[in-house]
């Protein structure tokens, strides 16, 4: 179920994002009378479930195949994300080995 949020809660900042891309301010040419300003808004972004039920899979409501942009963005980061941090890890404790049997080693052959 977590993986389900956080491709839910990155579905919904990939659309924040396009929507606030996707708009745009232009101003007229000066003119006789005062400048006008338009502003064009994109649409909202489309909702992920169209049921009433809360639990309902957000795929449910989608009949394409394939996964959509906001999924791959979520794998994309989700997957190599651990990957990255166990590899750090034992590394980390590999490092930590090598220098402890060195040490041990020199004391073995420590002459006074």
């Amino acid at each position: 179920m977590a993986g389900l949020d956080q491709a839910l809660i990155a579905a919904r900042v990939v659309s924040s994002i396009r929507a606030a891309l996707s708009s745009t301010t232009t101003t007229s040419p000066p003119s006789s009378a005062a400048p006008t300003v338009s502003r064009t808004v994109a649409p909202e972004p489309p909702r992920l479930s169209s049921s009433s039920d809360p639990t309902a899979p957000a795929s449910s409501t989608r009949n394409s195949g394939g996964l959509s942009q906001e999924s791959k963005v979520g794998l994309g980061v989700g997957i190599p994300t651990p990957i990255i941090t166990l590899l750090g890890l034992l590394l980390g404790w590999w490092m930590k080995r090598k220098k402890k049997q060195r040490e041990q080693h020199q004391m073995q052959n420590f002459q006074p």
